[in-house]
């Protein structure tokens, strides 16, 4: 209740953020690791193609296609990201489409989880050929509170880090059916390179020590814990992009 109380007396203070986005549908593929090398080829050929055609024919706004760059228990293998104008577009994609999966890059699954999102944060320019870090959260507050804490505390971050070269880009996803899921929050940060990547946690720590100055943005430090849990993050190539957030 203190932390809650605390971050809404922060986001009265300023102005009140905006919790709605566009939607978008975010699919997760896992395989098994003796099923990956052709599952990157599919994904590099018949999804990557479907994906163009559906943005070519004005079904999309935009995509996303990862792959992991290691198998890993508990990590998904392939993730894609479907982007909409509005809910209406959605539903002619649906129409049209039927399925977010090729036949081909679908049979080499073991399960698929597909969450409806919605993005309500995305900066940076496009990325050529990123290191990608996917980071799912269970937030513990209210999504107000929730895109409070965003802007308070982890988008002056990601902003530093923009700064100093690392990061091309970030974009925060937050589920529009959270219910029985492990996350209702997704954080997608597109590192310039491999070497961006390594640096990461030294420009963790010299961003969050200069930021620290700033009374407002210690005290979202200082709640952090109270307002949510990171859970498995996974590090992939980006295979395809177009539109926004690339």
């Amino acid at each position: 209740m203190l932390v809650r109380a605390l971050l809404t007396l922060i986001a009265t203070a300023y102005a009140a953020p905006a919790v709605a986005g566009p939607p978008a549908l975010v699919v997760a593929l896992y395989a098994r690791p003796a099923d990956r090398p052709a599952l990157r080829r599919e994904a590099i050929g018949a999804q990557a193609a479907a994906l163009r055609d559906w943005k070519a024919r004005g079904l999309i706004s935009g995509y996303r296609l990862l792959f992991a760059r290691a198998p890993d228990r508990g990590g998904w293998d392939l993730m894609e990201t479907l982007r909409f104008a509005d809910d209406g577009a959605m539903a002619r994609w649906r129409k049209a489409a039927g399925e977010p999966l090729d036949p081909r890059l679908a049979a080499l699954a073991l399960s698929v989880e597909t969450s409806a999102v919605e993005y309500i944060r995305s900066e940076g320019a496009p990325s050529t050929d990123p290191a990608v870090l996917v980071i799912p959260y269970l937030a513990l507050i209210p999504p107000a509170d929730y895109a409070a804490y965003l802007d308070g505390y982890t988008i002056p971050q990601f902003r530093g880090w923009m700064k100093a070269g690392a990061l091309d880009g970030f974009d925060i996803a937050t589920s529009r059916y959270p219910a029985g899921r492990p996350w209702n929050a997704l954080i997608t940060l597109r590192y310039r390179d491999d070497i961006a990547l390594g640096g990461r946690e030294d420009l963790v720590r010299t961003t969050r020590a200069a930021l620290a100055a700033d009374p407002r943005w210690k005290a979202f430090a200082d709640a952090k814990k109270n307002v949510r849990t990171e859970n498995l993050l996974v590090v992939a190539d980006q295979i395809a992009a177009e539109g926004e957030g690339r």
